[in-house]
């Protein structure tokens, strides 16, 4: 269990111990979880509990109150006493006398290979083939004799229904976060910030560590990981990254805020497909043209989505929700954060920015 049930509810009587002195460590402790947090990271609340941390120097003991928020960070050859509970501290020990070295760095991932890469791309192409094949059934059901063409229609109605019925959701979607796209488009900071999560997740990715994911709020971004693949440094890296994705960005790389598996890209592929079956389904069904030209009409909506997909999504990043007018940037702080509590299946790492447009 990350969170004991005996001490859940305690709420701090008392100001957290701050930083001894400007440079000091950032090894800290939660009053509430008694646990000691010492990977590097700026903490000012728990990551599992919220409440605010004390600053400790780990080359001396650690005594908490069980039961209470007491806690005192001095050496002692006997318990020390909690003057409110009047009973003995205890010695938390989550460390030895010093922090532990920090673990080697993990091997970088070898490059794919040749063969690897040719059986990713007829993988993926079978797979989209597949997919836009099932979109555009409307128009190749027509294709075949027009004398069958109700007694094929009835046969195909449920491959006809889906994609309808997966626009339509999309669609109603879509209007759903209509004002919040459109107050990201009016909102240049968040999207100089979204620009930056992109650029960061790139460098980590060339440096071999993988990002799982990333989400961009107002003032600051988050990037996700597997627990299995964060170190010691993590935010170190991170903190490395972000600054050079700053100094990149500034210096004329620009490319680098613009992410081909981003959100926003993810949605215009949505888009483009919904209105592939919209446009499937009212060629197919209420245009009676020969089988030929119907096929020509499939293929050619199938190409525009292949091939129109990633630069409309690029260009939508570059009209709508990211911006490279950057006048200047600085990392105020990076907040690590445990996803899933108890069962934890993703590591998070909040980076909050000071960031300047330019006019």
């Amino acid at each position: 269990m990350l969170l004991p049930t005996r001490r859940a509810r305690i709420v701090l009587s008392r100001a957290p111990v701050l930083r001894a002195r400007e440079g000091a460590p950032n090894t800290f402790v939660c009053p509430g979880c008694d646990i000691v947090l010492w990977d590097e990271v700026a903490y000012q609340q728990c990551p599992i509990c919220d409440l605010p941390v004390d600053w400790v120097d780990l080359t001396l003991p650690v005594w908490c109150c069980p039961d209470c928020d007491a806690m005192h960070n001095r050496a002692a050859e006997q318990p020390p006493i909690c003057a409110r509970c009047d009973r003995p501290l205890v010695l938390i020990d989550d460390l030895p006398d010093a922090p532990r070295p920090p673990p080697p760095a993990p091997a970088p991932r070898p490059p794919p290979t040749r063969l690897r890469r040719a059986v990713d791309r007829v993988v993926l192409g079978a797979v989209s083939a597949l997919v836009l094949a099932i979109f555009v059934a409307p128009v190749l059901s027509m294709a075949v004799d027009p004398r069958l063409r109700y007694f094929v229609m009835g046969l195909a109605a449920p491959i006809v229904i889906f994609p309808l019925l997966l626009a339509g959701n999309f669609f109603w979607m879509l209007g759903a976060s209509f004002h919040e796209l459109r107050d990201l488009a009016h909102d240049r900071t968040t999207r100089i910030i979204h620009g930056l999560e992109h650029a960061a997740a790139k460098i980590l990715d060339e440096e071999g560590v993988s990002v799982l994911g990333g989400l961009t709020h107002p003032g600051y971004f988050e990037l996700y990981f597997s627990p299995e693949s964060v170190n010691r440094d993590q935010a170190k890296r991170l903190r490395r990254a972000v600054t050079s994705a700053i100094r990149r960005i500034r210096d004329g790389e620009r490319h680098l805020a613009f992410h081909p598996r981003c959100g926003t890209s993810l949605l215009v592929t949505g888009l483009l497909v919904a209105l592939l079956a919209l446009a499937s389904a009212t060629v197919g069904l209420l245009m009676e043209l020969r089988p030929a030209v119907l096929l020509c009409v499939g293929a050619s909506l199938v190409l525009a989505v292949v091939v129109g997909a990633r630069p409309l999504g690029l260009l939508t990043q570059r009209l709508l929700t990211v911006s490279t007018k950057l006048r200047s940037a600085r990392v105020l702080r990076i907040v690590h954060r445990l996803e899933g509590h108890d069962d934890i299946r993703l590591v998070s790492f909040g980076v909050y920015l000071a960031v300047k447009p330019r006019a």
